[in-house]
């Protein structure tokens, strides 16, 4: 929560100031007009990450709503970005900064009908001056990690106060329920719908989309293709390594996706000492075959937005940020895509998709040092491969609906005006 002399500050830079107006504006409620003609749907998420997620429940809403005006805010420009790729059509703008007069004049202005949170982003003025206009209050997607609970267990009072003015707390899984009840949420507002990212992830691609796909990416139907997905600093080198304790018969494509378009020179110029050359995905872009991909030779995925394609076309997917201490990035993507997913040792971001995709046996477990010999095992028996994929694909398949389910929950608790 900000202070009001912070808040003096900004008001009169803006005031004084003329090029800070259009960056300040919109954090201070100053460029609003006027809300809708019709009932509002506010949704709010942070960034990226929970924007991707809460973008089904606006589809839903808006499919379920016709009659009602929908509007995104978030808290940062890339937010903004991603919310306008995924929902095109709807308003989208930045939530303004939790000072007192600035979230006034935001719900004042707008008067939206029900006012739909992701995760737990929680600002005490925006839950006050929602609640003072009878706003009704939605958490989706709720969730309250390890991490957090210590935290939040601290500042019990303030917690507890913020909790207190939802009328509805849909939350992703039984122990995120537990938790919220624990931090003082009323009981009867705490219902479990699941986690709604799970909506956000496609099926299988089809299998002549695949086939097409291969053939423009120079990949030879039948030869196993491995991609190093979300690669960080290291983690090429620890793939290096894995892949020279391969059988000489057995030569897989290599596909390296790295996580940060910055670090292509870095992972090109390690496969190069490795004696590959490098094929860069953005060049070959034409429509007809490419040239076969060589034994030596792999491809570095330098474009944004395809990492879905490129697990759609592998058969085994190495996930980054396990094999280098970054806590992992997504399993659900490559498992959704029927790649087997291969996971290090370094865990912690990813703990519950990996505890359930464990429990459902769909991912494979090692360490830089075996990493080698699981590729060896899984290549050896594509049998082994096929099922583990299918697990995996089935148990992201079995957790869909996250979204409809928090949309009908929303409509029996009558949060909708």
């Amino acid at each position: 929560m900000l202070t009001s002399g912070v808040y003096a500050i900004l008001r009169l830079g803006y005031d004084i100031i003329p090029p800070l107006r259009p960056r300040l504006a919109p954090r201070l409620a100053l460029d609003l007009a006027a809300g809708p003609a019709k009932p509002l749907i506010h949704f709010h998420a942070s960034s990226v990450g929970e924007i991707s997620s809460i973008a089904p429940v606006v589809s839903e809403a808006a499919r379920a709503f016709p009659g009602h005006a929908l509007l995104v805010t978030t808290m940062t420009a890339t937010g903004m970005r991603r919310a306008a790729e995924v929902l095109p059509g709807t308003e989208v703008r930045l939530l303004p900064f939790d000072f007192k007069p600035a979230m006034q004049r935001f719900v004042r202005t707008l008067k939206p009908a029900v006012t739909i949170i992701a995760e737990t982003e929680l600002w005490p003025n925006l839950l006050r001056e929602a609640r003072r206009r009878d706003t009704s209050l939605v958490l989706v997607n709720g969730r309250i990690s390890t991490k957090s609970i210590r935290r939040y267990l601290r500042l019990r009072r303030l917690v507890r106060s913020m909790l207190s003015q939802f009328d509805l707390l849909l939350m992703r899984s039984a122990e995120d329920a537990d938790r919220a009840i624990m931090l003082g949420a009323d009981p009867e507002r705490v219902v479990v719908t699941g986690n709604t990212k799970y909506d956000v992830l496609p099926g299988p691609m089809e299998e002549e989309r695949r086939r097409a796909l291969k053939e423009r990416l120079g990949l030879a139907w039948g030869r196993p293709v491995i991609i190093l997905g979300s690669a960080r600093d290291g983690e090429t080198e620890v793939l290096l390594r894995g892949l020279e304790a391969l059988d000489s018969g057995a030569v897989p494509a290599v596909v390296i996706a790295p996580r940060h378009l910055e670090n292509v020179p870095r992972f090109d110029a390690a496969l190069r000492r490795a004696g590959y050359t490098v094929r860069l995905s953005a060049a070959g872009a034409g429509d007809g075959p490419a040239e076969l991909l060589g034994e030596r030779e792999a491809i570095m995925v330098n474009e944004m937005g395809r990492l879905l394609e490129y697990y759609a076309v592998s058969d085994i997917a190495v996930l980054g940020g396990t094999f280098a201490p970054h806590g992992g990035h997504n399993p659900l993507e490559p498992a959704s895509q029927g790649a087997v997913v291969v996971v290090g040792p370094y865990r912690d971001n990813i703990a519950d998709d990996m505890e359930y995709l464990m429990g459902e046996n769909g991912v494979v477990i090692t360490d830089g040092a075996g990493l080698g010999g699981t590729l060896r095992d899984l290549i050896a028996d594509p049998a082994r491969m096929e099922a583990t994929a299918q697990r995996a694909s089935c148990a992201v398949r079995a957790r869909k609906g996250a979204s409809l389910r928090s949309l009908e929950a929303m409509k029996s608790a009558g949060v909708f005006k």
